[in-house]
């Protein structure tokens, strides 16, 4: 019998789901707060900084992706000393990729402020808030790795938990720092930075309970060269990967902001409806991940194809649920983001297009999630180039012509040919379970 059944699948997604779609609404929040202020100026320049920010710790994703897949297959393989020792050096690795980013934080970020053609007061408020969050990048980053940890060992209800006190803490101290000390653009980073930290506090506490329970710690594996390797090695290919879909990320702002403030103020509150789709999806993606992993570790063909087939068919119904949500309710939710009549009409004129990216877009993260699972990632490194490439053809032939509509129309395509490319080659996947 697989491992791979209906309730427990969702007994994983479900949770999953949960906690992503804490995430956005952490940006959703600050955008809110900042719309209040009616400062077209305010809310492109949060939108930048964060978007940018974001980016930047997106490219190390793979601390949860690739710490969940690793630990998956170990599960898999019952070695209970290394789904530790992954855990730990997931953490390890988070830390000190966190703490180099605040170090050299200050020159990355003023040499892509440099090449933006956004307005000056956008880009100095951008980094003003960028500079303030950044003192979180340690904690957030090893946060990665212990959420990777926690849902590939099914521990899922505790995510959602620490995704709930992260959202909580921001929008309780959004409101304290901006409505009411006035702060603006400091007081949304600094709530930002400090729900961070306060996330990976009660992470850490979360998992030395489990630890202390079902773990005895060989320390003299920790620091073992080779397994250290083989996380790099793999993890390489995922920071490829990513790297080319934050060039996507960036390619959005930058045109966004040749299009206009007033422009990059609608894609930032536009962009929020995309974020909060493509985290709550990814759930079902997570899902599929962690039993993929788990089928690949005892060579379990049935499980793999059973893990994919549920991901796929009920990320559909998810995306069509939020599309169908978007295009009821999305008028009210740009009115609730900000107070600005100009920003309004603007988000509103594109909502169609951003509110079919549920659809165009759910097959591409979970297929991605697939080929994460079972660590097959020069393939998701090779099918993200391509896809990558086709993206820019659109961006050239459609924005000239159309603008902001070709911007959209472009993500839009980049995430069909995601799933194609990446659809051509799952049956390789089944064929190394069976030689």
């Amino acid at each position: 019998m697989s491992i791979v059944t209906k309730s427990r699948f969702f007994a994983t997604a479900f949770p999953i789901i949960l906690a992503n779609i804490a995430v956005p609404i952490i940006g959703l929040v600050d955008t809110a707060v900042i719309g209040q202020l009616d400062s077209a100026i305010l809310l492109a320049a949060v939108g930048m900084g964060a978007a940018f920010l974001t980016g930047l710790y997106h490219l190390f994703n793979f601390l949860t992706t690739g710490i969940s897949a690793f630990t998956s297959q170990a599960r898999g393989k019952s070695d209970g000393d290394e789904v530790l020792i992954i855990g730990l050096r997931g953490m390890l690795l988070g830390l000190f990729i966190g703490l180099s980013i605040f170090i050299i934080h200050k020159p990355i970020f003023y040499g892509i402020f440099l090449i933006s053609p956004a307005d000056s007061a956008v880009n100095e408020a951008a980094m003003n808030y960028i500079s303030i969050r950044v003192f979180a990048a340690p904690f957030a980053l090893a946060n990665f790795a212990l959420m990777g940890w926690l849902l590939a060992m099914e521990r899922n209800p505790l995510v959602v938990i620490i995704q709930v006190i992260v959202t909580a803490s921001n929008i309780i101290l959004d409101l304290l720092f901006v409505l009411n000390l006035d702060l603006e653009i400091s007081g949304v980073a600094a709530a930002s930075a400090i729900s961070e930290t306060i996330g990976f506090i009660v992470g850490l506490i979360f998992c030395r309970k489990i630890i202390k329970k079902e773990f005895v710690l060989d320390t003299k594996v920790l620091f073992h060269f080779s397994s250290w390797a083989r996380i790099l090695r793999v993890n390489s290919d995922i920071f490829i990967r990513t790297l080319l879909l934050e060039c996507v990320a960036i390619s959005y702002i930058v045109i966004g902001s040749m299009l206009g403030t007033l422009s990059q103020a609608a894609n930032q509150i536009l962009y929020q409806f995309l974020s909060l789709s493509s985290y709550a999806l990814d759930g079902f993606a997570f899902s599929s991940q962690v039993f993929i992993g788990i089928s690949v570790g005892k060579r379990d063909v049935r499980g793999l194809r059973r893990a994919s087939e549920m991901g796929l068919k009920y990320g559909l119904c998810g995306g069509l649920i939020i599309t169908t949500l978007f295009l009821v309710f999305g008028d009210e939710l740009i009115n609730l983001m900000t107070v600005s009549a100009s920003v309004r009409e603007e988000a509103n004129r594109f909502l169609f297009l951003v509110a079919i990216t549920p659809l165009t877009g759910v097959a591409s993260w979970i297929f991605d999630g697939i080929f994460l699972g079972a660590l097959e990632t020069k393939k998701l490194r090779r099918a993200m180039l391509e896809s990558v490439i086709f993206y820019f053809v659109i961006i050239c032939l459609t924005v000239p012509i159309i603008g902001n509509y070709g911007l959209w129309i472009s993500v839009s395509g980049l995430f069909i040919c995601r799933a194609l490319t990446l659809m051509v080659r799952y049956k390789s996947l089944e064929n190394s379970l069976i030689e």
